[in-house]
C-alpha cells in the first residue's frame, strides 16, 4: 500500500509540474488525471465491484422496483451508478421501504416533483471495503411531475398526485466519501 501511494503522490507531483508549465487544456488534463486516479486507487486493491443491479447483489430489493441499468463512473468520487424504476401507484411502498431500511429521507413534493431532500439512505458492504474503507452506497429517490396535458398534448402541466405519475427514479451510488 506504501508503494501504491509514493507512486501517486510522484504521479500528482509530475503531473501538476506539467499542468503549471503548460496552461492550454488545464482542465481537460485534471480531468484525465482524476479518472487515473480512480482507476488506480480501485484496480490496486485487487477487487472490482461489478456494475450490476447493486441492490439485489449486495443489499435488499422490494420486488416491485425494476433494475433499468448500471454504469461504470469514470470521474469523481462515484464509482457506479445503478438506477432502478417503480410505478408511481407503487412509489410510496418503495418510499417507505428505503426510508425503513436505508435511512432515506422522505419524499417531499418541490418545485416541480418528488425527492428525497438531499437525505440520502445509506448501506454497507464488506466487499466495498476491499476497494476503499470509505466506501458505501448511497440511495435516492425522485421523479418529475411534469406531465403532458392530454387536452392538449403541446401543453405540459404539474401532476400533483404520485399515484398519477408514470414512474420515481431510484439511484443507487457507490462512492467513497
Amino acid at each position: 500500500m506504501k508503494a501504491n501511494k509514493n507512486i501517486l503522490i510522484l504521479l500528482l507531483t509530475v503531473s501538476f509540474g506539467i499542468v503549471a508549465q503548460n496552461r492550454t487544456g488545464i482542465a481537460v488534463y485534471i480531468s484525465k488525471l482524476i479518472t487515473n486516479i480512480s482507476e488506480i486507487r480501485v484496480e490496486n486493491q485487487g477487487f472490482k465491484i461489478m456494475c450490476d443491479d447493486l441492490l439485489s447483489v449486495y443489499a435488499k430489493k422490494p420486488k416491485e422496483l425494476k433494475f433499468i441499468k448500471c454504469e461504470r463512473i469514470k470521474v469523481g468520487q462515484t464509482i457506479v451508478r445503478a438506477t432502478y424504476k417503480v410505478a408511481g401507484k407503487k412509489s410510496k411502498a418503495i418510499e417507505n421501504f428505503l426510508v425503513k431500511t436505508y435511512g432515506m429521507g422522505k419524499l417531499e413534493w418541490t418545485c416541480c416533483g418528488w425527492d428525497n431532500g438531499g437525505k440520502y439512505g445509506v448501506f454497507e458492504h464488506s466487499k466495498f471495503k476491499k476497494i476503499n474503507r470509505d466506501c458505501s452506497a448511497l440511495i435516492s429517490m425522485y421523479a418529475s411531475a411534469e406531465v403532458q396535458d392530454k387536452s392538449e398534448q403541446s401543453k405540459v402541466r404539474l401532476e400533483t398526485d404520485r399515484n398519477k405519475i408514470d414512474f420515481f427514479t431510484v439511484i443507487v451510488e457507490l462512492v467513497i466519501v
